[in-house]
């Protein structure tokens, strides 16, 4: 386990009729270095990052111990936005659900930091632009993504 001191707890992101659960972890004692943003695959949750197969730490527990602010979104369908209409969770409406949710998410658990990084699993990374690095927030997350 890492030495630094984290706080690990559930969230819920509301914004307009859109209602995001996941898990957020941070340092305690550090200004975090960028926000990390996952997003699970199909069939799976949020709760993924938190899981260990070994005695080792989760993806949160590891990201927050490197000083790095995690959350872990359920996406659009899923959770506490598992009653959205199905022609909104296609992978491209999701996206466009996405980031008013990231806009928040970045202005509470980011700001301070050099920018939002999106990381993705799933077999077919229906996610344009995961892997890289948002330093404007969601006007950067736009601008790359289209």
């Amino acid at each position: 386990m890492l030495n630094t001191q984290i706080v690990k707890q559930p969230l819920q992101i509301q914004v307009d009729n859109i209602s995001l659960s996941g898990l957020y972890a941070a340092p305690t004692e550090q200004t975090p270095r960028a926000l990390l943003v996952a997003l699970h695959g199909g069939g799976l949750s949020a709760g993924m990052f938190d899981v260990s197969v070994t005695d080792e730490a989760t993806f949160l527990e590891t990201a927050a111990g490197l000083d790095y602010a995690v959350i872990a979104l359920d996406r659009p369908g899923y959770r506490a936005s598992a009653e959205i209409a199905p022609d909104q969770s296609t992978f491209p409406n999701q996206v466009d659900l996405l980031l008013p949710p990231l806009q928040q998410a970045w202005e509470q658990y980011g700001g301070v930091s050099a920018g939002i990084h999106l990381v993705g699993h799933s077999r077919r990374m229906p996610y344009p632009g995961t892997g890289r690095q948002y330093p404007k927030g969601r006007e950067g997350i736009r601008k790359q993504t289209g």
